[in-house]
């Protein structure tokens, strides 16, 4: 982006290059993803969502029918993540396609009707939300360990998905595929599948 335009310039720059010749277009862009009111401050003044914001727009000028972002939401604050998810939502239900390659997994769950998850270099799982979340349901628990030298050991015996300490003791989420542990399971969440694709484990 070109630091010294302004958002409605920079637009209608990138409009002018794809051939858009309606200005009126880069207003209704900018009215998309709730930039319009800031159409004449510079780029150099804007914040990193903002910035996220307007590079979308100038990707949608030209009306395409796929979307192709990568990692859009990495390092936006919450606010800025659910405002980014509608401006994608928006796109995606008159029928065109959104392809988004992301780390951040509630992006996914919020977002996405079809998921392909990559395993070193090679498609590992391919589904919808729903399928990827049944590989897991019922083996997601909470163990409470006292210290890290149990978290080892635990780590030995089963896919430890994350872990949390509250009041001096470790919280460890883990998988219990073969119901080995007597302790009651938990909802389980996308992450949770995810770290367990990632983790070695195969989904037939």
């Amino acid at each position: 982006m070109y630091p010294s335009l302004t958002v409605r310039d920079f637009v209608g720059y990138m409009a002018e290059i794809k051939g858009v010749k309606n200005q009126k277009k880069v207003m209704q862009i900018l009215e998309q993803v709730d930039m319009a009111q800031f159409a004449n401050r510079k780029i150099s003044q804007l914040s990193g969502g903002m910035k996220r914001r307007v590079g979308i727009a100038q990707a949608l000028i030209g009306d395409p029918r796929i979307l192709i972002v990568d990692e859009p939401t990495a390092g936006l604050d919450p606010e800025e993540r659910v405002r980014f998810r509608g401006v994608l939502s928006r796109f995606a239900k008159d029928g065109k396609c959104v392809l988004l390659s992301t780390h951040i997994v509630e992006d996914v769950y919020q977002l996405c009707e079809q998921l392909a998850v990559l395993r070193k270099g090679t498609l590992f799982f391919c589904g919808s939300p729903n399928d990827l979340l049944s590989h897991v349901g019922g083996k997601v628990k909470i163990i409470e360990l006292e210290n890290e030298t149990d978290l080892i050991s635990l780590q030995k015996k089963t896919v430890v998905l994350s872990t949390t300490y509250e009041h001096n003791k470790i919280q460890a989420r883990i998988m219990d595929e073969n119901n080995r542990f007597s302790v009651q399971a938990v909802p389980e969440t996308l992450e949770d599948a995810y770290v367990y694709c990632m983790g070695g484990k195969s989904y037939e």
